[in-house]
């Protein structure tokens, strides 16, 4: 290894590692302990991402009470199934 590669070696080492655990749990190699860690990281992301969806974006999209025919209130309509032909 080249001295300029050895000084990123241990980032390189450390993404090594992720991908090996990552492909262990989709080939079924991980520990029960590994995957039920998975699991509750995976579970509490998409909480995360629900509650923003459904509470905090409407709420800040009516709190900035965005101008009708906007780009922004046109994509919510669109995303939350409203017509976006329709007045507000």
């Amino acid at each position: 290894m080249t001295p300029e590669g050895q000084a990123h070696k241990s980032f390189y080492d450390q993404r090594v590692a992720a991908i090996s655990g990552i492909y262990a749990l989709l080939n079924g190699q991980a520990s029960d302990e590994v995957k039920q860690s998975s699991f509750s990281a995976t579970t509490a992301l998409w909480d995360a991402i629900k509650a923003f969806t459904v509470e905090t974006l409407p709420a800040a999209i009516a709190a900035y009470r965005v101008r009708p025919g906007s780009t922004e209130l046109g994509r919510w309509r669109f995303c939350s199934g409203e017509s976006i032909w329709a007045p507000p």
